[in-house]
């Protein structure tokens, strides 16, 4: 028997024709007869799962196929003979030599016409390829988004013609990196994160979701869904290490009988890489953090405090008009007072929880364009953003003056403290010299008996009225 088995020269050299001028150096290629036994595989296929030549002669094709996907190429086979193609490429785990399954992409052409037709001709391809753009971007130590459009891309080739997307929550919302295929109006729905959607649900639950319902799909996406032929949306969610809600991997099927296929594809292919990306992730995230943020109270610390006064004063300089008039920047320090007192009698673990309680008041208070630092110890800095006014800088420290003396429950221990608040407005110098006028000022308060405000420029009996300091002036 030739390579061919019971093949003629005639079918034999329409295979050729038809299949080896366009199989892929990289693509197996299998031949078996309607009733299921092989002819024919080349040395790729042998190469690829690991068998010696000619072993695979005259076995069975199903044999080679994982149990739960037999039924999936009955079926593909089934449509393949009245159609003479599969509508698209075929996922398709295939037992190696050595009895491991490999995950595999399979197109099947059904020969039905010439001698010993029909017959059906199989080019088969490793999907671990795909990923391989993945792994790169995540060796390179890319960004997330970099690696996700990678793996949007690999994990719509393994959706095998059905559609898809990774949904990323993000601060305001939802990142959709669509896999392939999908019209902006329907990824548009995607980005909805209300807690009706499957994803939202998969978020919450962190467990898998199959959803026949597509009500939560609006008319324009319910259209296109209804066109494409998707009748079932499988989420399977991806916690992130930082314990915040997960990126999901949607996928929208037209053939319910591929849920459980996809769901190991996303198992055994896609979580892999894009799990290592969140990792990736978290951790650049937790080294900005280290860099730039106080670790017990979350405040920012000295590095973008120092930042945005600079580029405070930088705006403003931008700002200067023809007359020389250019908005003055505002900054206050505050140091609190009777903290040590708090330490040496409730101990330092109180102390702790009293700088986070203070953290907090101090966020509450103050605007969304004003900055708050923990500056080192029990003294912190705020930066005031939109170049308020005097009277606008007086009102905000009160508040702070205010929300800081209130007493504090901490744990069961009751505990106060005051706080010394320097204030300080200039235009036209540097972030050093502003810092030391609104130190000067805040040193004048403990000087004046503590637990309030004074601004730079005033006397130190004065009754506290803000003066604005003009470097120009000084």
């Amino acid at each position: 028997m030739s390579e061919y088995g019971v093949l003629d020269e005639g079918a034999r050299d329409g295979v050729m024709k038809e299949q080896y001028d366009v199989v892929p150096l990289n693509d197996g290629l299998l031949i078996a007869g309607a009733d299921g036994l092989i002819r024919f595989v080349n040395d790729r296929f042998e190469e690829l799962f690991g068998y010696d030549q000619g072993v695979l002669e005259g076995a069975g094709v199903f044999d080679l196929l994982h149990p739960d996907d037999q039924h999936i190429a009955a079926n593909s086979v089934g449509q393949a003979f009245g159609s003479g193609r599969l509508p698209s490429k075929t996922p398709m785990r295939i037992r190696r030599g050595d009895g491991a399954w490999l995950d595999s992409e399979i197109s099947i052409r059904v020969v039905l016409e010439g001698p010993d037709a029909p017959f059906i001709v199989a080019t088969v391809r490793e999907v671990d390829l795909r990923w391989r753009s993945v792994y790169d971007a995540l060796a390179e130590d890319a960004e997330i988004d970099v690696v996700l459009r990678r793996s949007a891309a690999a994990f719509h080739d393994g959706l095998y013609g059905m559609v898809g997307a990774i949904v990323l929550p993000v601060d305001d919302g939802l990142a959709v990196f669509p896999a392939g295929g999908l019209p902006s109006e329907f990824i548009a729905s995607l980005s909805d994160d209300g807690p009706g959607t499957p994803w939202g649900r998969a978020a919450r639950s962190r467990a898998e979701v199959v959803d026949d319902d597509l009500s939560f799909l609006d008319d324009v996406a319910a259209g296109i869904a209804g066109d494409l032929g998707l009748g079932r949306c499988f989420v399977y969610p991806i916690t992130d290490p930082s314990g915040r809600l997960p990126c999901c991997l949607v996928g929208f099927l037209a053939r319910p009988e591929f849920t459980a296929l996809l769901g190991w594809f996303i198992r055994h292919r896609a979580l892999t890489p894009i799990s290592l990306a969140l990792l990736a992730r978290h951790r650049r995230e937790q080294l900005v953090f280290a860099a730039t943020r106080d670790p017990l109270t979350g405040l920012d610390n000295r590095s973008p405090f120092f930042a945005r006064l600079r580029e405070e004063l930088a705006r403003s300089v931008l700002a200067e008009g023809n007359d020389g008039s250019a908005p003055a920047v505002g900054v206050l320090l505050l140091d609190l007072d009777g903290f040590k007192q708090v330490n040496d009698e409730l101990g330092h673990s109180v102390g702790d929880d009293l700088l986070v309680e203070v953290a907090a008041r101090l966020r509450s208070v103050l605007r969304p364009e004003d900055l708050v630092a923990r500056l080192g110890g029990d003294e912190f800095g705020v930066v005031c953003g939109g170049s308020p006014s005097r009277a606008r800088l007086a009102e905000i420290a009160e508040r702070l003056l205010q929300a800081v003396g209130a007493p504090m429950d901490l744990g069961g221990q009751v505990a106060q403290v005051g706080v010394s608040i320097g204030v300080a407005q200039g235009r036209r110098m540097s972030d050093r010299e502003l810092l030391e006028l609104a130190d000067g000022a805040m040193y004048a308060a403990k000087r004046a008996g503590k637990n309030q405000v004074r601004m730079a420029g005033e006397p130190v009996d004065a009754p506290g009225t803000p003066v604005a300091v003009d470097r120009r002036e000084a």
